[in-house]
């Protein structure tokens, strides 16, 4: 490898690192104007119907911004009473595991000195406070500090979104044209050409769409499925575990390992004796259920993704951006895969073509 070669990709890995560290600090903008431009990808089937009935397409813009936050609005006023019970069984549940882990911790104490340590900690015994005192709900001081960046995350999420349904396919000609621009061609480009990367993105954006669509309906039937199940063994806050397992179904492998958990304490919270394992393991069977046998059903060949790719995306985007990139890393990556595979249209096509 030559000196030029050497520095030339050296630039190149520098500029990959500048690029993602700035992606970090300005996680506060770019998080919510990256979910913004997925959200808008998913709902361009929508939009572009919308169009096709002669509706302009600020309006259609609009609708599209309309039917997300409706959603969003939906699932605010489903969960607000689940969360709030939650909230009120806190302190119970905190004393209920604490006494749970303590006796844990106190047997495991005898062979190893660092679990005893580990046990006071937890147990906040230093300073002789109990179980259920140490527990405290966030406070309201805390939540008006942070409203104003979460409005301000929410306004770049609801402009960006409209906008880039706005001007979506004006933004993949523009790059289409400056792609076929850079690249050499045999004779000049007709007037009107908007090169192969205007395809490309195109059918990436189509291929986004109906991936999501069909882990949605998927999603949205195990979280039905999830519900059922658990009315009819008796488990308590049965649409609460439902709704959870629809959205944390979004983020593949964390998500269900998280409520996997969650349901394993509320269990022994719970119940008694054999049947504290019986809300994990009745989640767990029906996840077993949807990812082997549904999913790949329906989802197919032609939609599949790499697992370890998968893993990979969702691992990178949740170090950099936490939740937020959870639920982008999936989409992110069925779009740049889509982008890849696309074939190209022909370099320079003939006038008589584009009449």
């Amino acid at each position: 490898m030559t000196l030029p070669q050497a520095s030339r990709y050296a630039t190149i890995v520098l500029a990959i690192i500048a690029f993602f560290v700035a992606l970090n600090f300005g996680r506060s903008v770019f998080a919510p104007l990256t979910l913004a431009i997925v959200v808008g990808i998913v709902l361009s089937p929508i939009a572009s119907g919308i169009n096709r009935l002669g509706v302009p397409r600020a309006l259609g813009a609009l609708i599209g911004l309309m039917i997300i936050l409706s959603v969003l609005g939906g699932l605010l006023i489903l969960l607000e009473p689940m969360i709030s019970m939650a909230l009120q069984q806190a302190p119970r549940l905190w004393f209920e595991l604490s006494d749970i882990v303590t006796s844990l911790q106190r047997g495991m104490a005898e062979l190893d000195s660092v679990s005893e340590e580990l046990a006071r900690a937890f147990n906040g015994e230093d300073n002789g406070e109990s179980s259920e005192e140490s527990f405290s709900l966030p406070r309201l001081t805390d939540a008006l500090l942070l409203a104003p960046a979460v409005a301000s995350q929410m306004m770049i999420f609801v402009g960006a979104l409209f906008f880039f349904l706005l001007s979506r396919t004006d933004i993949y000609e523009w790059a289409g044209r400056m792609s076929a621009a850079a690249d050499p061609a045999p004779a000049p480009l007709p007037v009107g050409y908007t090169g192969p990367l205007h395809l490309r993105l195109m059918r990436a954006e189509k291929r986004v769409s109906r991936y999501f669509l069909t882990i949605t309906v998927i999603n949205t039937v195990f979280g039905i499925t999830v519900t059922l199940f658990f009315m009819l063994f008796g488990i308590p806050m049965a649409l609460m575990w439902g709704v959870v397992a629809l959205l944390l179904n979004f983020i593949p492998y964390l998500g269900p390992l998280i409520l996997a958990a969650t349901l394993l304490l509320s269990g022994i919270v719970m119940f008694e004796g054999a049947e504290r394992f019986l809300p994990i393991t009745v989640y767990v069977a029906l996840n077993i259920i949807e990812g082997q046998f549904v999913t790949p059903t329906l989802v197919g060949q032609h939609l599949a993704v790499n697992p370890l790719a998968v893993f990979l995306s969702l691992v990178f985007w949740l170090w950099l951006w936490g939740p937020l990139g959870g639920f982008v890393a999936i989409p992110l990556l069925v779009w740049m895969v889509a982008l890849a595979e696309a074939e190209p249209a022909p370099t320079a096509p003939a006038p008589a073509d584009l009449a």
